[in-house]
């Protein structure tokens, strides 16, 4: 593989499939502890048409629920997620990945497909591809 190649992989060879997906109205308490449990950083909030209306992440959660204390039992995922998160096209490219990343200072985007979500690339799976990339650079300079 050359590193132009590299560069041209799709989003969709990258993401990872199975994403928590979570409704509005859940408790942040509750989906802390799945994302906790499931060893993950974020959760896409879908609404009842199954379309992205958020994304719930450590750093939300740290946001609104650790700064609420003995408040935070009752805060929903809407009242602390990021609505309208920026989401990617499954056929976009790495640069298109990193620079929505760089830009936005992301560390989750879904990836969507014809308004449905279809997985979420994390900043972990763009590591591991800059990871190719390094290597394929050392190699080309041997």
């Amino acid at each position: 593989m050359e590193i132009k190649d590299l560069m041209n992989r799709k989003v969709n060879e990258i993401m990872t499939r199975q994403v928590l997906t979570t409704r509005p109205e859940a408790l942040v308490r509750d989906v802390a502890r799945r994302m906790a449990l499931m060893k993950i950083g974020a959760s896409v909030v879908v609404n009842d048409q199954e379309k992205v209306v958020g994304i719930f992440t450590e750093r939300d959660l740290l946001k609104y629920f650790v700064a609420q204390g003995d408040n935070a039992k009752s805060i929903t995922i809407e009242e602390a997620m990021t609505k309208s998160p920026v989401t990617l096209g499954r056929d976009e490219d790495m640069t298109a990945l990193l620079q929505s990343m760089e830009s936005g200072k992301f560390r989750h985007l879904p990836v969507v497909h014809d308004g449905k979500l279809v997985g979420i690339v994390s900043i972990r799976d763009a590591f591991k591809m800059l990871g190719e990339l390094v290597q394929l650079v050392v190699k080309a300079e041997a």
